[in-house]
């Protein structure tokens, strides 16, 4: 499996955020674009929509 990320984003913090009690977590993550910068947190663990990323090594 790869680990590379486009080359547009970064993650700004490795340690995921959690929300206890709705079971979420998140990274933040920037998306460079060519006339602008997106500043985001995105979903990992997201048990609503079954979205379930788990951390690397």
């Amino acid at each position: 499996m790869e680990n590379n990320l486009n080359q547009n984003i970064t993650i700004v913090e490795i340690e995921r955020k959690k929300h206890l009690k709705a079971s979420e977590e998140y990274i933040h993550v920037k998306f460079n674009y060519q006339d602008k910068t997106e500043d985001v947190w995105v979903p990992v663990e997201y048990r609503r929509t079954g979205v379930s990323i788990k951390p690397g090594k």
